[in-house]
């Protein structure tokens, strides 16, 4: 709307600007056209008159001269005559400031504009006349110029009724292109911004306007295509999702097969504890302390396996993401917990090195637990004759590699260090590829670094390797730290 207000605006401005111009430029050119008519005139009626004067000053003399120019004066208020002589013509140019009238200008046929009595303009044109070698005059033809000054009055006045008529104009159209286009185009402005918002709801109508509804039902259908295709997109991202949470569940399963067979040994001795407990209770040869002593040892170990299947099934228990601040060094150690007994059993030792004071991050900490788990496990694997796995949690300042998402900046990390045999150079570009692995038939799936990658990339991390054939391994992983 704003639009067509400002066109119409520029377009009348413009046509005023030369509406006014070629009125000046036209009043101009017609004045002057006429005082130099009026001038040429002047000079014709001079130059008929110039052999009766000379005659009649010769006979008669000034006062012969004076009586022939007053016979001969149209008596009207557009022309006059009189005669002027030099001395006169010496006392006009004095009272009169012309200077072209006094001797030295002699000769030239001169005109000047002055305003009588009345006000009204005229103009003096003086035509010189040679009396005698020391004797000179001038022949004064006066004519009004009310003509041309009513002329400009009337230009005037046309000019201000066309301007008028341009303003008219001026506010019909502009009535019009608010109605027609300026109200059209504010619709369509505010359509396109919704659009832009992700709202693609409310179609546009615009009936009457050609090239405007056009414009209007194409946006229309645009908003259709793009609504059916952000309900394709959810759908389709939807199911992503639950493919990835199937994966990572699965994942956790296979993980949780692998440490039945470390934990079978670790909740062994505390079932033979109790077992053994149990049996000197029942066979009632222990005196009253010693019941009471047994029973609380039963209890402590009940308490202790308890625990342990409680960790296993928290790890192993599916859940929708969930954030929150949790301290990095803290789901390490529940991690090595977990993973103690399988280490054990393989001849692995784990420790944990790094910041002692909490390392908090807003992340979800089933996931993370499940990305270490898998980081461990695969060390442990690593290691066939056993040694160290160390777990160093901290803060650096990070970039991300070459193709990874993300910024440089300050970032908590969880490493997993192991002596093993490291990765080969063609296989380290392949291995956060699903179903991807280098271990043997029944040891993996190929799902676990890729799960992983997927879960530290959803938290807006990466994932970097270092490693040398023969050398061990270094999986670092990347966190953003909370604001």
């Amino acid at each position: 709307m704003r639009l067509t207000v400002r066109l119409v605006l520029m377009t009348m401005l413009a046509m005023s600007l030369l509406t006014a111009a070629y009125g000046y430029l036209a009043v101009s050119r017609e004045e002057r056209l006429l005082k130099e008519l009026m001038r040429d005139d002047a000079r014709a009626l001079g130059q008929m008159l110039e052999e009766n004067v000379l005659l009649v000053w010769n006979q008669s003399g000034h006062q012969g001269v004076v009586e022939l120019v007053r016979r001969t004066s149209v008596r009207s208020e557009r022309l006059g005559m009189r005669w002027v002589p030099v001395a006169e013509s010496r006392e006009l140019a004095r009272a009169s400031s012309l200077e072209a009238l006094s001797p030295a200008g002699w000769g030239e046929v001169l005109s000047f504009e002055r305003r009588d009595p009345r006000g009204i303009a005229r103009l003096h044109t003086y035509y010189p006349i040679q009396l005698a070698p020391s004797e000179q005059a001038y022949l004064e033809f006066s004519e009004s110029l009310e003509g041309i000054e009513q002329f400009k009055r009337n230009t005037i006045l046309q000019l201000v009724a066309l301007l008028g008529a341009f303003l008219a104009c001026g506010g019909f159209v502009t009535l019009v292109g608010v109605r027609l286009v300026g109200r059209p185009l504010q619709e369509l402005v505010e359509k396109t911004e919704r659009i832009g918002q992700g709202d693609f709801s409310g179609p546009l109508e615009l009936r009457g306007h050609a090239e405007l509804s056009r414009l209007a039902d194409a946006l229309n259908r645009m908003c259709e295509r793009l609504s059916e295709s952000q309900r394709q997109l959810a759908a389709e991202s939807a199911a992503r999702l639950a493919t990835l949470e199937q994966l990572r569940h699965a994942d956790r399963l296979k993980t949780v097969g692998r440490l039945a067979s470390g934990l079978a040994h670790e909740l062994g001795t505390p079932l033979n504890v109790v077992a053994g407990r149990a049996e000197l209770i029942a066979g009632g040869q222990l005196p009253g302390e010693d019941v009471a002593a047994s029973a609380r040892a039963i209890k402590q170990e009940a308490d202790r396996m308890a625990a342990i299947i409680r960790q296993l099934l928290d790890f192993a228990r599916r859940g929708s993401p969930q954030r929150t601040t949790m301290d990095l060094g803290a789901i390490a150690r529940q991690v090595l917990d977990l993973l103690k007994p399988l280490a054990e059993k393989r001849g692995v030792t784990l420790q944990l090195v790094g910041d002692a004071q909490p390392l908090p991050a807003r992340v979800d900490p089933g996931q993370i637990q499940q990305v270490l788990t898998n980081l461990i496990d695969n060390a442990i694997q690593a290691m066939p004759q056993g040694g160290p796995v160390t777990v160093e949690a901290g803060h650096c300042r990070a970039a991300p590699a070459d193709g990874q998402p993300g910024a440089s900046g300050d970032y908590l990390y969880l490493a997993v260090m192991d002596r093993g045999a490291g990765i080969d150079d063609a296989d380290r570009d392949h291995i956060f590829e699903p179903f991807f692995t280098t271990k043997r038939v029944g040891e993996g799936t190929g799902l676990g670094l890729s799960v992983s990658f997927g879960i530290v990339q959803d938290h807006g991390g990466w994932i970097a390797v270092d490693s040398q054939p023969g050398q061990g391994s270094r999986f670092t992983v990347y966190l953003p730290r909370e604001s």
